[in-house]
């Protein structure tokens, strides 16, 4: 990434954490006072954890000194004499080349990988994880989505990605809450996954018969994309 592109997403990443702390800041502002105005609203706020979600983009491919000046900040939450606060960070595998640039700040996480979801090892894991989302609506599952094939075809729509799973059970939910349902459906999954990547019903992979051969990640696709 250009180093102006790096700075600007340290920058908009700042003053994300300052709205979500109840202090949004207008206008161009200096970065140091950016980050003070950061530190002291955790701090009054006796803010105990910062989960900075895709920190993958703080600096992963930065230069050498870009990386050092991200590793610098994050340790300076870290270990604020006044008001130390604990880091979550998410991202894709890119943030574990941050962590790994500067092994002092590393070894202050503890890492956990998220697997690919897998249709040999994970399918009753899915089933039951739906049923506990399913358990906390007014709303019973319909039979047809507590097979494993079911299964397999929500796991094939997510593209093996746990987050896309949960993404996908609850825009179903919403489906089902939406049209007044008492249950929860097949057709509520199918019509989450139009609206999320307006295909055709021929390659909905809750709908098409030989679901498998889909790619979940294409947007509006349709015939010409049928292989």
């Amino acid at each position: 990434m250009p180093p102006h592109l790096v700075a600007l997403v340290q920058y908009r990443r700042r003053q994300t954490i300052l709205r979500g702390l109840g202090y949004p800041v207008n206008g161009r502002r200096e970065a140091w006072y950016v980050w003070n105005l950061v530190r002291h609203h955790l701090r009054e706020r006796r803010t105990l954890f910062l989960h900075l979600d895709e920190a993958q983009d703080l600096a992963a491919r930065g230069t050498e000194r870009e990386r050092q000046s991200v590793v610098n900040l994050l340790k300076s939450l870290m270990q604020d004499p006044e008001w130390p606060v604990g880091l979550i960070l998410s991202g894709t595998g890119e943030l574990a080349d941050i962590l790994n640039f500067a092994p002092q700040l590393g070894r202050r996480f503890q890492p956990i990988r998220f697997d690919p979801v897998s249709e040999i090892a994970d399918l009753e894991k899915v089933r039951d994880l739906l049923s506990a989302y399913v358990a906390k609506t007014a709303l019973f599952a319909d039979d047809g989505i507590e097979t494993e094939e079911f299964a397999a075809r929500l796991v094939h729509a997510s593209a093996n990605e746990f987050g896309l799973v949960i993404e996908i059970a609850i825009a179903a939910i919403e489906v089902a809450l939406l049209r007044r349902a008492t249950s929860l459906t097949v057709a509520d999954f199918a019509g989450a996954f139009r609206r999320r990547a307006g295909c055709i019903d021929g390659l909905n992979p809750f709908l098409a018969q030989n679901f498998r051969r889909i790619d979940p990640r294409e947007l509006l696709a349709d015939e010409g994309r049928i292989r």
